[in-house]
């Protein structure tokens, strides 16, 4: 079976538009030279604020749209969740800010419809994710919230419709459901999809806002992937976009040969000060790794937003990943068969391969070079699709 798919350039620095030109020139080349350099090299492009701005200003746009084509890159989607610097030495909750409650992530994304728009070709649709609504602190939670998020998430959909009409190219936003943020699991964006959205723009809604499903986030909230998308599928809410992503799993259970005390400081080399690594342990969410290392009982399967490599199955006894749930995810996807399914579905979600985590892992699972290791993931997920 035949989709196009590529890699997330969130995992390159650069807040400048000449960071992230720079950024593709010393990774994304190398990435494709070593696939062949023949077929595209599908780019899910990542501009934070600053050079989104940049690119924005006249002639930026068309400059830049060449230096793609002269490289061999293409662009459907674009990764619109950081809008600040997603590689800081500390990002942690910073990540969800601004939230959609603020006209200032209302203004990020309608730059970025125009960009996508911009960029896409002769394609007639493109995806942006987006953050989902925010992380539930002091103001940010409660219903004056959702109908703070819902006003910009409908004018941003007002405004994709508009540009849709005077371009003739559709781009939808798809937010992303993330462990501990306001919409955690399928469950969230459901009830909330119901709820705001379609309660009050239905046919505007399902035009253009849907959902990016991230394969390593259902499975820390644990949700089997058939449970999620089922429940994205009943309620008629298009998945947009989907992140390939693995979670890293420790397994306290006593089922391996390794002391808990052993796999705990093992499992603690991925507790690193730049990224949130959420964790379900013992049926209960902890903010972040250490938190749980600190306080959760050291027994069953721990689950770990931590992106790992989609080609690493095991790492050490006790320490895996949850590659399995991206072949369980795209087998749903490909066999599903009821309204909206079929062969032409797969064509119409935007595969976006999401390891932004290759710099903080632990230097022993990190590859030669980063061309080498995202290369690694493209043919991994190619073996999987084509078999």
């Amino acid at each position: 079976m035949s989709i196009e798919f590529g890699y997330c350039t969130n995992v390159h620095p650069g807040i400048s538009l000449e960071q992230v030109r720079g950024q593709l020139l010393q990774h994304a080349v190398d990435v494709h030279r070593i696939r062949g350099g023949q077929a595209p090299l599908w780019l899910g492009l990542w501009f934070g604020e600053s050079a989104s701005r940049e690119l924005s200003k006249p002639g930026e746009l068309p400059r830049f749209r060449e230096f793609l084509s002269e490289h061999g890159f293409q662009v459907r989607t674009l990764n619109g969740f950081p809008a600040g610097d997603f590689h800081q030495p500390i990002v942690k909750h910073a990540v969800y800010q601004p939230t959609w409650a603020e006209p200032s992530r209302l203004e990020y994304t309608c730059r970025l419809i125009d960009l996508l728009i911009g960029l896409l070709g002769d394609r007639k649709q493109g995806t942006i994710s987006t953050l989902p609504l925010g992380w539930p602190s002091g103001t940010n939670q409660g219903h004056a919230f959702h109908d703070a998020c819902s006003d910009n998430l409908l004018a941003a959909a007002r405004y994709a419709e508009q540009r849709a009409a005077e371009t003739g190219k559709r781009i939808r936003i798809c937010l992303e459901p993330e462990p501990g943020c306001s919409l955690s699991s399928s469950s969230d964006v459901v009830e909330y999809f119901t709820d705001y959205l379609f309660s009050i723009e239905p046919d505007l809604t399902a035009a253009h806002l849907g959902i990016c499903h991230d394969v390593c986030h259902a499975v820390v909230m644990k949700e089997s992937q058939q449970e999620a998308l089922s429940a994205y599928r009943a309620n008629e809410i298009p998945i947009g976009k989907v992140q390939i992503s693995a979670a890293l799993l420790a397994d306290f259970s006593g089922s391996v040969d390794t002391r808990p005390d052993d796999l705990a400081r093992q499992l603690a080399e991925f507790a690193e000060p730049r990224y949130l690594h959420q964790t379900m342990a013992g049926g209960r969410l902890y903010e972040d790794l250490p938190d749980a290392l600190a306080a959760a009982e050291k027994a069953g399967q721990w689950r770990v937003h931590f992106h790992l490599p989609i080609f690493v199955e095991a790492l050490a006894p006790g320490l895996s990943s949850s590659q399995q749930e991206i072949v369980t995810c795209w087998n749903y996807l490909k066999n599903y068969r009821g309204v909206g399914g079929g062969p032409d579905s797969l064509q119409k979600i935007d595969w976006e391969i999401e390891t932004y985590a290759w710099g903080v892992l632990p230097q022993a699972w990190r590859p030669a070079t980063l061309a080498s290791g995202i290369a690694a993931e493209l043919e991994w997920f190619e073996r999987l699709v084509s078999g």
